[in-house]
């Protein structure tokens, strides 16, 4: 029989593990301090109107790989318009839940922000739970759409 991990157990055992080129990821043995995990998002599916309209919904998949390059994850972005401002190209307000797939357990988010094309603009997210060894996080993060087809993420957990 195995025995039970806590979650801050395995959450502060990940970066061992991610460091071994899982998931590039920090943590310190202060019990109040957040984990950090760092990936990238590449776009394999992207289903952004041509012509936004408020109230329309899209969804994006990504694989998530490691600051090294590896394949660590994949992830959904379920997406609504909630408001499109000006012309070439407009601003479109979005309101995202997301949700990142890693080998010890699922982190959910959400997040309202501006869609862009790259821009290098940062969003800020809510981290609102999880499942496995993320089951009870909380936190924040954030994203930044680097090219069209891919996007640095960065989660801070407790």
């Amino acid at each position: 029989m195995t025995k039970p991990v806590s979650r801050r157990s395995a959450l502060l055992a990940a970066p061992v593990v991610v460091a071994g080129g899982i998931l590039a990821a920090q943590g310190t043995a202060a019990a109040d301090d957040p984990v950090e995990i760092l990936f990238t998002g590449h776009r394999k599916l992207d289903t952004f109107p041509a012509q936004p309209t408020a109230g329309t919904t899209f969804t994006v998949y990504l694989e998530l790989t490691n600051p090294f390059g590896h394949l660590v994850g994949d992830g959904s972005i379920r997406a609504t318009i909630i408001d499109v401002v000006g012309s070439g190209p407009p601003r479109v307000l979005v309101q995202s839940s997301l949700v990142f797939r890693f080998s010890a357990g699922d982190v959910h988010g959400s997040a309202m922000h501006t869609w862009l094309a790259p821009s290098g603009t940062v969003h800020t997210m809510a981290i609102t739970g999880g499942t496995g060894a993320y089951r009870t996080s909380r936190g924040d993060g954030g994203f930044r759409q680097d090219s069209a087809d891919q996007t640095a993420f960065w989660l801070a957990l407790s």
